[in-house]
């Protein structure tokens, strides 16, 4: 056997592990997440809206923070924030994560019990309270368009990129789109915020470990070690630059490294920066959904602290 055909056979092994792989943790999940909702998470409370938006106010602290940390991080994370950081040639972009510490300690001091104390099921309702409902609609009108039209968009075309990719499937791109749409769509019609807060933090079991391992394979890789990294690309591991050896493309399609400006320069971190984390982590309705249906006030604040 030729090394082209060890090599496609060897391929070929893996994405049957992967497939495999991925088909097992996939309906684990699921029926993990029905037996724990069904037997641990309490029962209905009577209020349809609570039930289903809010988990009927059951959430411990631990769920919350599972279901906040695979909520913020989708493939707009995982694929864009991580390309972006690799062109840049900095880690400028790790300030969209690690600056929204600030943001969430400001949620879980200020913004949190206000919500709670109004019994809010959304965070749009709180205009509702504050001013009138004309303003209420109109902010849940613009967020629900924002969220048909670019985000979720966004968020299962960069999905759809790395399962074809990583499965080497050959169907178009809008076709694994709608799959995971639908998958995702049926853990929130079946089950409410509850089944998906749970399924969360199930998946964030999984990301933790990927998390910890893909840095240590990635350092086993270099000749030296975690030592390279530090002698050889110091540079890349700056977090606070005005200008970084960014990524360009030349005319003929190759890549080189050219001084510019990174796309998180040092001073936009503690000024627009700040304000989009604030807006994040404590006016978006996906995030903060989260905590709003936490058991108590003190389970939303160690989601969010945690």
């Amino acid at each position: 056997m030729s090394s082209v055909e060890s090599r496609q056979a060897m391929l070929g092994d893996n994405v049957t592990l992967h497939i495999c792989t991925f088909l097992a943790w996939t309906f684990g999940v699921a029926g993990t997440t029905w037996y724990v909702c069904r037997n641990f998470m309490g029962s209905a409370t009577g209020n349809a809206s609570d039930d289903y938006f809010a988990g009927g106010r059951s959430l411990k602290w631990y769920i919350c923070a599972g279901s906040l940390m695979l909520t913020n991080l989708s493939t707009e994370q995982l694929v864009g924030l991580n390309g972006s950081v690799f062109a840049d040639g900095s880690l400028s972009g790790i300030w969209w994560e690690a600056g929204a510490a600030i943001a969430m300690i400001g949620t879980a001091i200020v913004f949190l019990p206000k919500y709670m104390a109004l019994g809010l099921t959304t965070t749009s309702g709180f205009l509702g309270d504050r001013f009138d409902q004309t303003l209420r609609t109109m902010v849940s009108t613009i967020f629900l368009i924002y969220y048909a039209l670019v985000l979720c968009p966004l968020v299962l075309y960069t999905g759809a990129v790395a399962i074809r990719d990583i499965f080497e499937l050959t169907v178009p791109l809008g076709v694994v789109s709608v799959a995971i749409g639908l998958i995702g769509a049926a853990y929130a019609q079946c089950g409410g915020l509850k089944a998906v807060a749970v399924s969360d933090s199930l998946n964030a079991i999984g990301l933790i470990v990927a998390g910890l391992w893909l840095p240590i394979a990635a350092l086993q890789v270099l000749p030296g070690g975690i030592t390279s990294l530090f002698e050889e690309g110091s540079s890349y591991l700056q977090p606070l630059v005005g200008t970084s050896a960014r990524l360009q493309q030349s005319e003929d399609g190759s890549f080189t490294r050219s001084s510019g400006v990174p796309s998180v320069p040092w001073h936009v971190t503690f000024t627009g920066m700040l304000l989009n984390n604030m807006y994040y982590w404590s006016t978006n309705q996906v995030i903060v959904q989260r905590v709003l249906a936490a058991e108590t006030l003190s389970n939303g604040q160690k989601g969010l602290l945690f």
